[in-house]
């Protein structure tokens, strides 16, 4: 398995933490911010899926890490709605939206070792 989608997502959960952070600190991210994380982590779960089915990988676990980061998209996708209605986001929503996405992360990357 390349190393490269764990990287590009790392790099996607990093930003979704500093927007979480600034969430909880009363503070609001960019909007380019949230469009960059939602580009690294977007692009990180096609360059993973495109691993899983070049049929070169040994799959194993990678669908069952994959369906963690499609959950993660979703609750994602949800907080981004809230945003463009102008609707607070939910607290349980965006720690599940992480939890969910870090869990598949860490998942993916002893699966990569």
């Amino acid at each position: 398995m390349p190393i490269i989608p764990p990287i590009v997502l790392a790099l996607g959960a990093l930003i979704g933490l500093a927007m979480a952070i600034a969430h909880f600190r009363g503070k609001t991210s960019p909007q380019a911010i949230g469009y960059l994380h939602g580009a690294f982590t977007v692009g990180g779960v096609l360059l993973f899926l495109a691993v899983l089915l070049d049929g070169e990988t040994e799959v194993g676990n990678g669908w069952l890490i994959l369906g963690l980061f499609v959950l993660a998209a979703l609750g994602g996708g949800y907080l981004h709605y809230r945003k463009h209605n102008d609707k607070p986001w939910p607290a349980a929503v965006i720690l599940a939206h992480g939890g969910l996405a870090l869990t598949a992360l860490v998942l993916l990357f002893l699966w990569v070792r």
